[in-house]
């Protein structure tokens, strides 16, 4: 099997094991076998594959990391989602309780009240964990040794301007002082890490870094933005949990957090250095320093963030009036707020994100990007949104079908619109239609990549379309598949969940309706064939569909009704062009089982009329390739037999005929030709099209044979001249309407030739003598 067949059978495997568990939301986001779970499984094998084949586009290593990323934040956006939970005290609630409850604690209870800030700190969590690992910068040389070399020569030799004893870490600012130039690619490198490192939101890794590079200072200002948290002094049963604990964080934090933002925006600090305490300390002030750090798409998703949470928790302090620890017994003279007004707040959060997918960014895939749209989506929680567009961008075919990122992005919004069924999501019910068409893209994926084992899960995942759409598959199967198959595949749709005789019903109605619409038009309106003339063999791909589509409803007991009604369809085409042989081949191959005539009267009606026809049309063969056979080396009793058989068929035949004729076979009540095109007919009018133009086909030709059949067997049966001659009464009565088979208009036999006939039969009356052309028949 190769990779990416592998690939989509893991995918069906996914969507297989979680579908009975629809509804379950305990399971569908579980951590260990939850849906999303099992995708980001199945994106990382697909991108340890990549990884070990040097030849593979890295396009495609992009897209499925990508998607990797994608289920990684759905689980964490969409479990929050879902999951309803009572709403704990508020911040002001537990400072009525406790006065010295820490920030940190103060800080979760109004996270936890408000799902647009706990989304968003999970959006942030998730930016982290999905960030390149930063480079380990080996930072153990010391703090600026070359400087302070340098510096320590000077002073021995007595050189002005040494630096001795004023190398302190803001020498370059207030003095002007220029370090080492290694020293400085140093720091430079020391504080790109250290960025990367709280892009990451390692904290305690920046601040290890800052400690061996002999730069206490700097770890002290990374472990101020941590906010002050005391488990012993908290209320929330959580935080009692973890029991005992010496007290962490900032207890100035307001303090630190203010300083920091005075060193961002300060522009005779280095950059890197600004970019730094920017990302410490994100706010609206230093949201232009932080932004000219961030290179990808994903880094301005994290910036702006970071800067709408810290603005939030600046909100809350301020609305609490600080806290104990920072204002002392000031703070509790204040009356905390209540609400922050999260309905504004929600509306600023949409805001703020609303122009990533068209950001600029210098590295990475662009903003415009599926994977980065679908994302954005996501987090502002319009998936329906989402589906009813990329829904919208399949319809106006804005993709190249051949594409990697095609068949990427179409695989993954399939699982993401049934992932959404299966947690019931209310933006996808109500793109139910959008979530019908990107199933549609996705199968024709599947049947281009040779996937038809799979067609049958995605299809019964269509709901109520899920019938019409294997039933399609089906009918689109070539030619070159035999019969066996075609069951074994039928059989499929019933192990997920397809009543396997409405699709055996609706691939045979679909092959027919494909096969006529490129058929019909000349069967209808185009010249009358000759039978005599027409070739008995199936000569297009069409007319070979249609002779088959009667397999998809011989399989099955329950299609056996079906099958008749198709079988009628099949036969009225193949007629109507003069394919006597072809048609009858059809019920040969078949057998059809005729289901209760009470139940079908019309079908079994029409049916038996083509039943009785066939049987005229062979017993007339019959007849004359008897006579044919007839050889003047016959001994007497071979001759006999021979005679005593061609007698019996000849009679036959004209007893069927007559018969045929008498019943009124394929009469209608209006058979009146007009420029009707056939596509604007109904099914009645349609089927009257038919049985007007097989009557105009085979009624003169049936006549004219059983007239030549009745003249050429005379000289054995004096009789069949009379039965010739008689034959015209039968044409010339009206309750039999023969005379409108005539006619050349159309290519058909006009009424002159059968009158020639019959004069032709008085003459030969006339060979043995007499004057009485009636006599005959007196």
């Amino acid at each position: 099997m190769s990779s990416q067949a592998a690939l989509y059978a893991a995918c069906a495997e996914v969507l297989q094991l979680c579908q009975p568990h629809k509804g379950d939301l305990d399971f569908l986001f579980s951590r260990e076998h939850g849906f999303a779970t099992r995708m980001q499984a199945v994106c990382q094998e697909r991108i340890h594959e990549i990884e070990q084949d040097p030849e593979t586009d890295p396009e495609e290593l992009d897209g499925i990391r990508m998607e990797l990323h994608t289920w990684s934040l759905l689980q964490s956006l969409e479990a929050i989602r879902r999951v309803e939970s009572s709403l704990p005290p508020s911040p002001a609630a537990l400072l009525a309780q406790n006065p010295y409850t820490p920030q940190q604690t103060l800080e979760q209870a109004a996270m936890d009240r408000s799902r647009t800030w706990t989304e968003l700190a999970a959006v942030r969590e998730w930016l982290q964990e999905t960030a390149p690992q930063p480079h380990v910068l080996d930072a153990s040389t010391g703090y600026w040794r070359l400087t302070l070399r340098r510096a320590e020569h000077r002073a021995r030799f007595g050189v002005a301007g040494g630096a001795s004893g004023r190398l302190d870490p803001d020498v370059e600012t207030r003095e002007g002082t220029k370090i080492a130039p290694e020293d400085a690619a140093e720091d430079r490198a020391l504080l790109q890490t250290l960025f990367a490192y709280v892009r990451n939101g390692e904290l305690d890794a920046a601040y290890e870094l800052c400690v061996r590079a002999n730069q206490p200072w700097r770890a002290a200002s990374v472990r101020g933005a941590l906010l002050f948290t005391w488990p012993a002094l908290s209320t929330l049963p959580a935080d009692r949990e973890i029991g005992p604990a010496e007290w962490e964080g900032n207890r100035r934090r307001s303090l630190w957090l203010s300083t920091a933002v005075r060193a961002a925006t300060n522009p005779t600090v280095p950059e890197p250095e600004r970019v730094l305490y920017a990302a410490l300390a994100p706010c609206y002030a230093t949201q232009r320093v932080l932004s000219s750090a961030c290179h990808t798409w994903e880094d301005h998703l994290w910036a702006r963030t970071c800067v709408l949470i810290e603005e939030r928790r600046s909100a809350l302090f301020q609305s609490l009036g600080g806290s104990f620890w920072e204002r002392g017994l000031a703070a509790l003279d204040q009356e905390p707020a209540e609400d922050l007004g999260e309905e504004d707040w929600a509306g600023e959060v949409a805001k703020a994100l609303e122009d990533l997918s068209s950001i600029t960014v210098q590295d990475g895939l662009p903003a415009d990007h599926p994977f980065h749209i679908s994302q954005l989506y996501i987090i502002q929680n319009i998936t329906g949104t989402l589906l009813n567009e990329f829904a919208n961008q399949l319809e106006k075919k804005a993709f190249d079908t051949s594409s990697p990122e095609y068949t990427s992005m179409t695989r993954f919004f399939a699982h993401l619109s049934l992932f959404l069924q299966m947690i019931d999501d209310k933006d996808a019910k109500e793109s139910s239609l959008a979530t019908q068409k990107i199933l549609e893209a996705y199968l024709s994926v599947l049947e281009s990549a040779g996937q038809r084992a799979l067609i049958a899960i995605y299809a019964g995942a269509l709901g109520d379309n899920a019938v019409n759409r294997y039933a399609l598959f089906l009918s689109s199967l070539d030619l070159s598949v035999n019969a066996e198959t075609r069951r074994v595949t039928l059989a499929d749709a019933a192990h997920h969940g397809l009543d396997i005789t409405l699709v055996a019903a609706e691939t045979a109605q679909l092959t027919i309706a494909q096969a006529l619409k490129e058929l019909e038009h000349s069967a209808l309106k185009g010249l009358l064939p000759d039978p005599s003339k027409t070739s008995d063999a199936v000569t297009t791909e069409s007319e070979e569909r249609l002779r088959r589509s009667l397999e998809w409803t011989s399989f099955l007991e329950e299609t056996d009704e079906t099958a008749l009604e198709n079988a009628n369809v099949i036969l009225r085409y193949f007629l109507a062009i003069g394919k006597v042989e072809v048609a009858r081949r059809v019920l040969r191959e078949h057998q059809l089982k005729l289901p209760d005539a009470h139940r079908t009267p019309a079908l079994m009606e029409e049916f038996q009329q083509y039943f009785k026809f066939f049987d005229v049309w062979e017993t007339l063969a019959r007849a004359q390739e008897c006579a044919a056979i007839e050889a003047p080396h016959m001994t007497r009793d071979t001759h006999a037999a021979w005679l005593r058989d061609y007698k019996g068929l000849v009679e036959q035949a004209r007893q069927l005929i007559v018969g045929l004729f008498r019943m009124e076979w394929m009469v209608v009540l209006d058979d009146e030709e007009d420029e009707e095109n056939a596509d604007s007919l109904n099914e009645h009018e349609r089927r009257d099209k038919y049985f007007s133009r097989i009557r105009r086909i085979y009624v003169p030709e049936l006549l004219l044979r059983l007239h030549a059949l009745l003249l050429d067997s005379r000289h054995y049966i004096p009789e069949n001249v009379k039965h010739a001659i008689k034959l015209s009464t039968v044409v010339a009565d009206s309750r039999f309407k023969m005379d409108r088979a005539f006619g050349a208009e159309d290519g058909g036999r006009p009424l002159k030739v059968y009158l020639e006939a019959v004069r032709n039969a008085v003459l030969i009356s006339l060979e043995n003598g007499g004057s009485d052309p009636f006599s005959v028949v007196a």
